[in-house]
């Protein structure tokens, strides 16, 4: 009986011993460069002026005069605005530090391009009253840029910061002046380049190293499309669901 009560004694004692001791300082990580982020959907066709893409993508890529906040609309590519007296007219400050991925510079000419690529596409963005009400657009001078609107419109400033379409693609990658008919790259202003895409495989951002914003801490973004399949048996009537599920891995 002694024997065995020293034995739990000794036990406890060698297991506090054992609590108390720090564990061995573990070697620091060298600092993440990439991110893998597994989605269940491939990026697909990220012209910023269509729908058919991951919005996440395009948010990657392309930008837009001006932002929502929860604090409301902000500057964003255009600095500042005036709006006229009658609420038809918007003339846009645009930044001068920016310039597309490809070079091309940022300018009331590139945005004009745009927007007339939007509004040739009139049908497909019909339900955007914004678009419907665009009269006209006008680069005033190299970076000033005016719409104006066949009403006044209070939503406008709201709009043009949706994600799609009011988004800038270099005029260099549309397709015969448009892009409702498809463009010929997805080059940008914003902080990542898309450099490299598998269809429903992956895709790989790399970080734009002449973004006139601040410049994101990773170097690269890889887009994986991985899906997770999960059947389930009904037990009444026998039959089998297939679920998807995304994952995020870092």
């Amino acid at each position: 009986m002694f024997m065995g009560k020293l034995f739990v004694v000794v036990i406890a004692l060698l297991g506090l011993a054992g609590c108390s001791q720090e564990e061995p300082p573990s070697k620091a990580e060298a600092p993440r460069t990439e991110l893998a982020y597994a989605s269940t959907k491939d990026i697909r066709n990220i012209n910023p002026h269509l729908y058919s893409g991951e919005m996440a993508a395009q948010n990657m890529v392309f930008e837009p005069l001006v932002v929502n906040t929860k604090e409301g609309v902000k500057p964003w590519l255009a600095e500042s605005w005036e709006i006229s007296p009658d609420g038809k007219e918007y003339t846009f400050h645009l930044r001068k530090d920016v310039a597309f991925t490809d070079g091309t510079p940022f300018n009331a000419e590139a945005v004009k391009a745009n927007m007339d690529a939007i509004v040739s596409n009139l049908p497909r963005h019909a339900w955007l009253d914004m678009v419907n009400e665009i009269d006209r657009n006008e680069a005033v001078d190299e970076y000033t840029y005016k719409l104006v609107l066949k009403h006044p419109y209070y939503p406008t400033l709201v709009e043009l910061g949706l994600t799609r379409p009011f988004r800038f693609i270099s005029p260099k990658c549309f397709i015969d002046g448009e892009t409702k008919n498809g463009v010929s790259g997805y080059v940008g202003t914003g902080p990542w380049v898309l450099t490299e895409h598998k269809d429903k495989q992956y895709a790989v951002f790399t970080r734009n190293e002449r973004y006139w914003g601040p410049k994101p801490a990773l170097e690269s973004v890889r887009w994986k499309v991985r899906t997770i399949r999960l059947f389930c048996s009904h037990s009444r009537r026998g039959k089998s669901i297939l679920f998807s599920v995304p994952t995020v891995t870092c």
